[in-house]
This record gives C-alpha cells, sequence and structure tokens, in this order.
C-alpha cells in the first residue's frame, strides 16, 4: 500500500467515525429536544380496567387516590358521555355548532371559537392551526390539554376557561357566558 493509499484510508475511516459520532450527536439532541413543552399533543389510551368507583347516590363516578380515606372527590368526567355532552353545549353556544364560524373580527375559527394564542398555549402548531381548528375532534384535544395546563376540573371553570383565557375562572364577565352552556347542558 503507498503511503497516499494509506493516508485516505486514514482520512475516510476519520470521516467515517465523525459522522458517525455526529449521528449519535443529532440523534441524541433531537431525542433530548423531544421533552420540551412545545411538542405535539399526546394523550394516554382511555382507561379500560379497574374503573372509578360508583357512590350508590345516583350511580355518578368518583374517584380517590389509592390509599386515600375520607370522601370521594367528583370526577363528572368519567360519567360515560358527559364530555362529549359538554363539547356539544360549548359548540351549541359558540357558534351553533357551526364549524366554519368566524368571530371576533376574523381572530375566532371554528365551532369552539378558539383563537391562534389559545391554540399554541395549549401546546398545537400554529402551522396546523387554520387546517385543523376547523376539525372539531382536534379542537376538542386542544381544550382538554388547555384545561389540564390551567388545572380547570369542573365544567364551570373549564367553561371560564375557555371564554376568558388563562385567567377566565377570575373574570366575572365569564359568569353568563357558563350560565348559558349550564343551560345548554341541561343542568
Amino acid at each position: 500500500m503507498s503511503r497516499t493509499a494509506s493516508s485516505s484510508a486514514v482520512t475516510v475511516a476519520a470521516v467515517a467515525a465523525s459522522i458517525t459520532l455526529l449521528g449519535v450527536i443529532i440523534v441524541g439532541e433531537a431525542r433530548r429536544s423531544d421533552r420540551g413543552h412545545n411538542n405535539p399533543i399526546h394523550y394516554p389510551e382511555p382507561r379500560r380496567s379497574g374503573g372509578p368507583e360508583t357512590n350508590r347516590s345516583g350511580g355518578q363516578a368518583t374517584s380517590r387516590p389509592a390509599g386515600a380515606k375520607g370522601k370521594a372527590v367528583q370526577n363528572d368526567d368519567r360519567r360515560a358521555g358527559h364530555l362529549a355532552r359538554l363539547f356539544r353545549a360549548i359548540r351549541q353556544v359558540e357558534s351553533g355548532g357551526r364549524t366554519s364560524a368566524v368571530g371576533d373580527r376574523g381572530r375566532s375559527l371554528g365551532a369552539y371559537q378558539i383563537q391562534l394564542v389559545y391554540w399554541l398555549d395549549a401546546g398545537g402548531k400554529g402551522r396546523d392551526y387554520r387546517r385543523l381548528v376547523t376539525n372539531n375532534a382536534a379542537c376538542e384535544k386542544i381544550m382538554l390539554a388547555y384545561w389540564k395546563k390551567y388545572g380547570a376540573t369542573t365544567d364551570e371553570a373549564r367553561c371560564r376557561l375557555h371564554n376568558g383565557g388563562p385567567r377566565g375562572t377570575k373574570k366575572a364577565a365569564t359568569i353568563p357566558y357558563w350560565r348559558k352552556v349550564k343551560k345548554e347542558l341541561g343542568a
């Protein structure tokens, strides 16, 4: 083997090692960045077994942390179809159920009248907003993420948060909105 062939073999090996090293670094960085808060929204699969306890006063689902003593906490999310009814009521109040609705001088879109800032705050991607804001299922995922982010656990808190933003539960102006949704729910 000549001296040039030998040094080229070493150079090729060094480049290959560098590429491999870069590949590991790049993959490692990509994996690390997946842990950030601006990821696409992923939701766990619904619980299928070991369902919630049911109280004797009407069968409403309740939940209690394992080993907790005392009164069970109301968790109406677990009642079959409850969130579907809530979403339907919000759609009706917001837009009469029309997915093509436009409000607030063009800033609120879709059946749920979601603005871009809400979409982004809930973890949605800006590039998906215009395409998905008219898709009820996509909007419901965004709303669930938004409610979870701000700790809304009751229907009233969810509705007022949806209507008034992050501080919506503290704004008196969101109370009439909640009353409309509550009336739509038939509660």
